[in-house]
């Protein structure tokens, strides 16, 4: 691959060239250019701004400015932000990084914890006239008035009936 930018960086790179092949690039005078998309964008290379905003945001040009940069013909890594490179990214983690300490934690593991019970807040709205009973509290078995057997009842019961 040969590129300085972080593979993440330069997949994006890549992605946004290509959806920029088919803009329409207006030159304005010097470094500013009018890319139209959906709508028009106005792109300054000088000071590296462009009117949706990607570029000042995320250090990495948007896709009108790419449209404006290979118009000029100029290399597109020089507009990319320093720590977008693979340099930086080693550089920050060239050092070691030490854990940090946790102050706010008990020292002692040998003594008991004493938790407090939460704080019971009333429920909202009227009480309960009834309590929800237990499901296997009190349950009674169903029994036909008709055939007087366990199971069903008489609006389930199936058989007809002989007068």
């Amino acid at each position: 691959m040969g590129t300085h930018l972080c593979l993440v960086v330069h997949k994006k790179i890549e992605k946004m060239i290509e959806e920029s092949r088919s803009l329409v690039v207006g030159h304005y005078n010097g470094e500013q250019y009018e890319v139209i998309d959906r709508y028009s964008n106005s792109i300054n290379l000088r000071d590296r701004t462009c009117s949706c905003r990607h570029w000042q945001i995320y250090g990495l040009p948007c896709r009108h400015a790419f449209a404006a940069i290979l118009q000029t013909n100029t290399n597109v890594h020089r507009f990319m932000d320093e720590y977008h490179r693979v340099s930086s990214y080693k550089a920050v983690y060239a050092s070691p990084i030490f854990p940090i300490p946790n102050d706010d934690k008990p020292k002692d593991d040998s003594q008991p914890l004493h938790l407090r019970l939460p704080i019971a807040k009333k429920r909202p709205g009227w009480p309960r006239l009834r309590q929800i009973e237990a499901q296997a509290f009190n349950v009674r078995e169903l029994r036909c008035s008709r055939c007087h057997k366990v199971g069903h009842n008489r609006a389930t019961y199936n058989a007809v009936i002989a007068d």
